[in-house]
Parts: C-alpha cells; sequence; structure tokens
C-alpha cells in the first residue's frame, strides 16, 4: 500500500539504499511516499537524516499511518481470540458427546 503525506519541501537529503525504492518525496505535489509498511528500524533511519521539524512531522505521520492496523483487521483477531478461548470449551463437549454415544452402543 502507497502512503502519502505532505511536506513543503524535503530537506537535502540522500535516502538510505535499501529504502531507495519504497521512499521518495515528489516536489510537484509535495508529498512524502512511502511503500508497504514501515518498521520501527526503517523509521529510525530516515529519522537521523535530518532534524527539520516539518520533515520529522511528516516522517511520523507517514511512520503511524504505515503501521496502522485496518480495523477489518481488528475485528478479525477478536474473532480470533474469541474462538481460542472457547476451544477448550468446544473439546470437552465433543469428548462427552462422544463419552455418551459409546456408553449408549
Amino acid at each position: 500500500m502507497d502512503h502519502r503525506v505532505h511536506l513543503e519541501s524535503l530537506p537535502d537529503v540522500q535516502f538510505p539504499a535499501e529504502l531507495q525504492d519504497r521512499i521518495s518525496y515528489d516536489p510537484n505535489s509535495k508529498q512524502l511516499r512511502f511503500e508497504g509498511f514501515m518498521s520501527k528500524a526503517s523509521f529510525d533511519m530516515l529519522r537521523a537524516l535530518d532534524k527539520s521539524p516539518s520533515y520529522v512531522r511528516a516522517l511520523e505521520e507517514l511512520f503511524r499511518i504505515s503501521t496502522d492496523v485496518p480495523e477489518s483487521k481488528k475485528g478479525m483477531g477478536k474473532i480470533l481470540g474469541k474462538l481460542f478461548l472457547a476451544t477448550p470449551a468446544i473439546l470437552a463437549l465433543v469428548a462427552w458427546s462422544l463419552y455418551v454415544f459409546a456408553a449408549k452402543g
């Protein structure tokens, strides 16, 4: 996923070689772009390039939006968590059913 934030102008920085295919700045639209999930290590590497407040704010916003988990995936985690908690009860019910059917047969 492509993430973009406004940045009036990019300071005189050279993006690290390992991130050059994932981060860019468009001077026409004045947008800093990052492709995909930004790890804390990537953020720290980019943050160390310049200390100007506008760059740091834009980079922090880019980090925040590139690490957000969509609400739809948060809901799936809740469902899986409940299923995990219910597993012992389900197994006990299956075991009890097998015991009852075996006792009748």
